[in-house]
């Protein structure tokens, strides 16, 4: 990361003024998006340098997003608006990484249902393995959300009681102890934490729990699902497969004959969900604790990727049971 002087940031009228004396501030983007036109600069040497440019896969500020597919995500806004800092950086921009990697493993699903008439590439074997990868990746968001939340701990100060204690990087052990889930009251006694921020934990645990056991049966036993099935409407499982009988319940109406139910609604509320629990501990988060001013007043921060149109699909797969042709 490259060191610009408090001086130079003078020259993007988008940032809010800064103090010789303030500590400079660690920015995650000099893009931003405002009244319809792009406005960017690059570290040169000792300063900045603008461009005429625009992100193709990267983050910006923005009175709005310029496309319709840009994604506005709570917690990515809060950390670079409010908390980030140095140390913080690498797990944001992880973070970030991660959530392409999402959609990216969304959109291979689509590419293997208008391929599935091929019978060079073993289309089930591959959706088989890209759901493994999907679950995996989702469990792995949750520990590295854990280290933000560390992160974002360590730096409050209670001025009437004492301070929260150390948390450890496994989001499992602020909430699980001797095979049972903690209750809001026990994760404030054993961590010292705030009523909301220990509420928060626990609302998460019921969805957490039922995707460590579909990564667990990954590693432990080598598949999460036994059989995925190729229909003309899409992939589907078994209405009683373990593990996802359990995530999600398929109405009557999109099932075929067999008991064949869709794939997607059930992988569309693991990422749904893994995306929901960042972005509540965000919104919590700013609504119990002061935050630092923001670093870009009055913008938000938006992500562009390659196939952001994956994320506003969710909730219609979800809703509506959706299969792979619709």
């Amino acid at each position: 990361m490259t060191k610009v002087p408090i001086s130079a940031l003078k020259e993007v009228p988008f940032l809010r003024s800064l103090s010789p004396l303030d500590s400079p501030p660690t920015i995650a983007t000099l893009q931003f998006y405002v009244e319809e036109k792009w406005h960017c600069w690059l570290p040169h040497r000792e300063g900045l340098v603008k461009m005429q440019m625009w992100p193709y896969d990267a983050n910006y500020f923005g009175d709005k997003s310029e496309l319709k597919t840009d994604q506005h995500f709570p917690l990515l806004h809060m950390i670079v608006q409010h908390t980030l800092d140095i140390g913080m950086y690498r797990h944001f921009q992880s973070l970030v990484n991660d959530y392409q990697n999402l959609s990216a493993s969304l959109t291979k699903m689509r590419l293997f249902y208008a391929n599935r008439d091929s019978k060079n590439y073993g289309i089930c074997r591959c959706v088989q393995s890209e759901i493994e990868y999907l679950a995996v990746l989702c469990r792995s968001i949750f520990d590295l959300l854990q280290v933000l939340v560390r992160l974002h701990i360590e730096r409050i100060r209670i001025l009437d009681g004492p301070q929260p204690k150390k948390l450890p990087d496994s989001f499992r052990e602020v909430i699980y102890k001797k095979k049972a889930n903690l209750s809001v009251d026990e994760i404030v006694l054993r961590y010292g934490l705030p009523i909301p921020i220990a509420n928060w934990y626990v609302q998460q645990c019921d969805f957490f729990m039922r995707l460590r056991a579909i990564r667990d049966r990954i590693v432990h036993r080598g598949s999460t699902v036994e059989v995925i099935f190729s229909t003309d409407r899409g992939f589907a499982v078994s209405r009683d497969d373990d593990p996802f009988d359990g995530l999600y319940d398929w109405p009557a109406e999109c099932e075929l004959p067999n008991s064949l139910v869709p794939i997607r609604p059930a992988l569309a509320t693991m990422v749904k969900n893994t995306m929901d629990a960042c972005n509540t501990f965000a919104t919590m988060l700013s609504a119990t604790i002061a935050v630092p001013d923001e670093l870009a007043p009055n913008l938000k921060l938006f992500t562009r990727g390659t196939n952001d149109q994956e994320f506003q699909t969710l909730d219609a797969a979800i809703i509506h049971s959706l299969w792979d042709d619709t």
